[in-house]
């Protein structure tokens, strides 16, 4: 009978032995006592991963912010050019005009209507609509919002005594839309309250022509606005 061949005594190959399986002093190279594969990581191996994490974790959270800080100002100035269009279209829609105004202890904007022009002329109060109670009062601050030039239907203006000042000392006065669509001409700027961003959201409104306009301001292209703006004497 021929005997057995094993791959212990096949020809080429040679018996594993226990040292294959150990580091110099007997210890285990991946190994357990029993000569398994062991399962698992090492507790530096964990603390490691878990630097790595926490690390990334912090680089996004910190970029989240930066993002959020930035697009809060592109966000609520288009917001408010939003509303000033709807406030435009609500008031040739209902026939009554409707204003941009402040709260004069808050100074938070608001969106008010004249409900009875014929017989309360001049008395506002705040508008029904959802869409007015979206401003973006928590969002950003009102800097400036000033009257420039003509309005665009001079012969429905009442004396009005509504003007603020802001936190920064400049000017908040009412902003009227009236029945025929036109509107008073204004600049309206609004900035990030924690002054993160240094860019300002501006809302240019022609009566005149109709136009409205919003644009996002970098402090240099500020800076030569604001020579503009003393150019054109306002």
């Amino acid at each position: 009978m021929a005997p057995t061949t094993t791959s212990a005594t096949r020809p080429g190959r040679r018996p594993k032995r226990r040292s294959d399986r150990t580091g110099p002093g007997g210890a285990a190279r991946g190994w357990d006592p029993v000569g398994r594969p062991r399962a698992g990581f090492t507790i530096i191996e964990i603390v490691l991963a878990i630097g790595l994490l926490v690390l990334l974790a912090s680089v996004m959270i910190t970029g989240f912010g930066r993002w959020y800080e930035t697009e809060r100002i592109d966000e609520g100035a288009r917001r408010l050019e939003s509303i000033l269009r709807l406030a435009r279209a609500e008031a040739a829609s209902c026939g009554r005009r409707i204003r941009l105004a402040f709260d004069s202890e808050t100074l938070r904007a608001v969106i008010e209507w004249e409900p009875s022009p014929l017989a309360e002329p001049g008395v506002y109060v705040a508008h029904p609509g959802e869409w007015g109670r979206d401003l973006p009062n928590d969002q950003l601050r009102f800097r400036r919002c000033q009257r420039i030039g003509a309005s665009g239907l001079q012969v429905l203006t009442v004396e009005r005594d509504g003007e603020m000042e802001s936190e920064s000392g400049q000017v908040l006065q009412e902003v009227v839309f009236y029945p025929d669509g036109s509107f008073d001409s204004a600049i309206i700027e609004v900035v990030d309250p924690a002054e993160h961003d240094e860019r300002i959201g501006r809302v240019d409104l022609d009566g005149v022509n109709g136009t409205i306009r919003m644009r996002i301001l970098t402090p240099t292209e500020q800076a030569e606005q604001a020579e503009l703006d003393e150019e054109a004497g306002t």
